[in-house]
């Protein structure tokens, strides 16, 4: 099942996605209990918003050897050994909607990734028990601002900004993670090409992993990583992410002035959050 949030009338709601034709819905999402009702419209006269409500968003830093290769890091034999990020929600954006670029930053760069989105609370829970926990799948498209930053500027390493997180357009509640082809585009031309089969770790084992440092609760986003083919964006580019089974998210990059970062923490082990 593909699941959406959109908006009508100012008032964002959930519905089921199906031949481009939305729905709403009955039910819980988070329940599992949901069933289609009255058709809302189709996707051209729908203002979709990210299909999840994260109250955490963490990045997985290292979880593909190609980008491990690239970035000159090495290659985690385990989960818990590659870095991972806490990213502010108000980085969080839709499908459609513009990555804006800080006037202050260098260099911007795009990461396509897949996204896993929790149904229930996960704290300290097994692989095995990871699985029930999911709710479904969606894209990332995790930008980011690398290196020292300019002077005036808080943070250092990485950081993140508001629209710096799209994600869309659908979350698909019955995706097999482990073999997806995906590819991200950038003006029409192919940067990143790869599969899922080549993640280091699979969904469970990531989420087990966080949650011994985390409380996971219905609706929290995790970035599954990236492959190599990382890059720079420039005002007027337009990014698609494409994953099989999911769809395309896309998102066109613009100046955006004088930003403030929104908070990007790498993750510190020992103790919980």
């Amino acid at each position: 099942m593909k699941l959406v949030r959109y908006q009508t009338n100012g008032t964002p709601e959930y519905g089921i996605l199906e031949d481009d034709w939305v729905y709403a819905i009955e039910g819980d999402v988070y329940a599992g209990d949901i069933g289609k009702a009255r058709a809302v419209g189709g996707l051209e006269t729908i203002r979709l918003l990210p299909p999840c409500e994260p109250k955490r968003i963490v990045s997985i830093g290292a979880n593909y050897a190609s980008r491990c290769t690239e970035n000159g890091l090495r290659i985690p034999t385990k989960p818990g050994e590659g870095d991972k990020f806490y990213i502010d929600v108000r980085a969080l954006a839709g499908p459609g909607d513009l990555i804006r670029l800080p006037e202050q930053e260098a260099r911007v760069d795009f990461s396509g990734e897949l996204a896993i989105v929790m149904r229930r609370v996960c704290e300290h829970v097994t692989a095995e028990e990871a699985s029930a926990g999911i709710l479904g799948y969606t894209i990332v498209h995790n930008a980011w601002a690398k290196g020292q930053p300019p002077a005036g500027v808080k943070g250092k390493g990485v950081r993140a900004y508001e629209t710096f997180c799209p994600v869309g357009p659908c979350l698909v509640t019955d995706l097999d993670p482990a073999s997806v082809a995906w590819r991200t585009r950038v003006n029409g031309v192919v940067r990143q090409d790869s599969n899922t089969s080549e993640m280091l770790f699979s969904a469970a084992e990531m989420v087990a992993d966080i949650s011994t440092t985390y409380t996971l609760r219905p609706g929290d986003l995790i970035q599954t990583g990236t492959a190599c083919g990382v890059g720079p964006m420039s005002p007027g580019d337009v990014v698609e992410i494409e994953f099989e089974g999911i769809g395309v998210l896309r998102n066109r990059a613009v100046a955006g002035g004088a930003m403030e970062p929104v908070g990007l923490e790498k993750v510190q082990y020992g103790g919980r959050a």
